[in-house]
Protein backbone atom coordinates (compact mmCIF):
# COMPACT_ATOMS: atom_id res chain seq x y z
CA UNK A 1 0.00 0.00 0.00
CA UNK A 2 1.14 3.40 -0.84
CA UNK A 3 1.85 5.92 1.75
CA UNK A 4 1.19 8.78 -1.06
CA UNK A 5 -2.53 9.85 -1.44
CA UNK A 6 -3.75 9.84 -4.72
CA UNK A 7 -3.76 12.92 -6.50
CA UNK A 8 -7.87 13.17 -6.89
CA UNK A 9 -7.96 13.01 -3.23
CA UNK A 10 -7.31 17.14 -2.84
CA UNK A 11 -9.82 17.34 -5.75
CA UNK A 12 -12.41 15.45 -4.15
CA UNK A 13 -11.78 17.04 -0.30
CA UNK A 14 -12.63 20.52 -2.49
CA UNK A 15 -16.12 19.37 -3.54
CA UNK A 16 -16.87 18.02 -0.26
CA UNK A 17 -15.63 21.90 0.79
CA UNK A 18 -18.17 22.92 -1.52
CA UNK A 19 -21.06 20.62 -0.26
CA UNK A 20 -20.58 21.29 3.16
CA UNK A 21 -20.37 25.01 2.15
CA UNK A 22 -23.54 24.70 0.68
CA UNK A 23 -25.10 22.77 3.41
CA UNK A 24 -24.25 24.78 6.35
CA UNK A 25 -25.33 28.05 4.09
CA UNK A 26 -28.91 26.33 3.60
CA UNK A 27 -29.32 25.94 7.23
CA UNK A 28 -28.08 29.73 8.02
CA UNK A 29 -31.36 30.80 6.63
CA UNK A 30 -32.88 29.39 10.38
CA UNK A 31 -32.40 32.16 12.75
CA UNK A 32 -29.61 31.49 15.20
CA UNK A 33 -27.38 33.07 17.43
CA UNK A 34 -23.39 33.14 16.53
CA UNK A 35 -22.59 30.30 19.21
CA UNK A 36 -25.79 28.30 17.53
CA UNK A 37 -24.60 28.92 13.47
CA UNK A 38 -20.75 28.11 14.67
CA UNK A 39 -22.03 24.80 16.44
CA UNK A 40 -23.37 23.70 13.39
CA UNK A 41 -20.58 24.64 11.37
CA UNK A 42 -17.88 22.33 13.41
CA UNK A 43 -20.55 19.71 12.93
CA UNK A 44 -21.01 19.51 9.40
CA UNK A 45 -16.87 20.02 8.78
CA UNK A 46 -16.09 17.47 11.44
CA UNK A 47 -18.40 15.46 9.79
CA UNK A 48 -17.06 15.80 6.62
CA UNK A 49 -13.63 15.33 7.94
CA UNK A 50 -13.83 12.38 9.18
CA UNK A 51 -14.75 10.89 6.08
CA UNK A 52 -12.62 12.42 3.83
CA UNK A 53 -9.88 10.82 6.82
CA UNK A 54 -11.36 7.47 6.66
CA UNK A 55 -11.11 7.80 2.99
CA UNK A 56 -7.87 8.95 2.99
CA UNK A 57 -5.70 8.64 5.72
CA UNK A 58 -2.86 9.97 4.62
CA UNK A 59 -3.78 13.43 4.47
CA UNK A 60 -5.18 13.36 7.82
CA UNK A 61 -5.33 17.11 9.08
CA UNK A 62 -4.34 18.41 5.80
CA UNK A 63 -7.90 17.72 4.21
CA UNK A 64 -9.42 20.32 6.82
CA UNK A 65 -6.95 22.92 4.84
CA UNK A 66 -8.50 21.30 2.04
CA UNK A 67 -12.11 21.46 2.83
CA UNK A 68 -12.30 25.10 4.35
CA UNK A 69 -10.59 26.51 0.81
CA UNK A 70 -14.28 26.87 -0.82
CA UNK A 71 -15.28 28.78 3.04
CA UNK A 72 -12.05 30.57 3.04
CA UNK A 73 -12.12 31.61 -0.44
CA UNK A 74 -15.86 32.88 -0.59
CA UNK A 75 -15.90 34.98 2.36
CA UNK A 76 -12.68 36.43 1.25
CA UNK A 77 -14.27 37.57 -1.72
CA UNK A 78 -17.14 38.85 0.23
CA UNK A 79 -14.76 41.12 2.25
CA UNK A 80 -13.19 41.69 -0.91
CA UNK A 81 -15.64 43.26 -2.63
CA UNK A 82 -18.38 44.69 -0.09
CA UNK A 83 -16.00 45.28 2.76
CA UNK A 84 -17.27 45.08 6.31
CA UNK A 85 -14.51 44.40 8.33
CA UNK A 86 -16.23 44.64 11.70
CA UNK A 87 -18.44 42.04 9.89
CA UNK A 88 -15.89 39.68 9.31
CA UNK A 89 -14.23 40.44 12.37
CA UNK A 90 -17.09 39.61 14.81
CA UNK A 91 -18.69 37.01 12.45
CA UNK A 92 -16.72 35.92 9.92
CA UNK A 93 -13.67 35.01 11.31
CA UNK A 94 -14.73 32.45 14.37
CA UNK A 95 -16.68 30.77 11.66
CA UNK A 96 -13.89 30.44 9.43
CA UNK A 97 -11.42 29.34 12.43
CA UNK A 98 -13.94 27.07 13.10
CA UNK A 99 -14.68 25.67 10.20
CA UNK A 100 -10.36 24.75 9.62
CA UNK A 101 -10.03 23.38 13.07
CA UNK A 102 -13.31 21.03 13.01
CA UNK A 103 -12.01 20.03 9.41
CA UNK A 104 -8.65 19.16 10.66
CA UNK A 105 -9.87 17.05 13.57
CA UNK A 106 -12.03 15.44 11.82
CA UNK A 107 -9.78 14.10 9.46
CA UNK A 108 -7.19 13.45 12.18
CA UNK A 109 -10.17 11.34 13.93
CA UNK A 110 -10.67 9.88 10.28
CA UNK A 111 -7.62 8.12 9.79
CA UNK A 112 -7.27 6.90 13.09
CA UNK A 113 -10.49 5.19 13.30
CA UNK A 114 -9.06 3.94 9.88
CA UNK A 115 -6.09 2.59 11.53
CA UNK A 116 -7.30 1.40 14.94
CA UNK A 117 -9.95 -0.71 12.13
CA UNK A 118 -6.76 -1.91 9.94
CA UNK A 119 -4.91 -3.00 13.34
CA UNK A 120 -8.00 -5.02 14.22
CA UNK A 121 -8.71 -6.72 11.09
CA UNK A 122 -4.87 -7.41 10.58
CA UNK A 123 -5.28 -9.49 14.35
CA UNK A 124 -7.91 -10.67 13.25
CA UNK A 125 -6.59 -12.38 9.94
CA UNK A 126 -3.27 -13.44 12.20
CA UNK A 127 -5.30 -15.60 14.72
CA UNK A 128 -7.21 -17.09 11.33
CA UNK A 129 -4.09 -18.44 10.51
CA UNK A 130 -2.79 -20.37 13.61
Amino acid sequence: MSKQSPRYAYVITLGFGILAFIISTMLMSIKMSLFQSILLYVAIYLFFGIVVGLLWPMISWKCGLWLSIPAVFLVGLSVLFAGHVGVFLQKDLPILIAIVTSGGLGGLVGSRLRGISQRVQNSDNGNADE
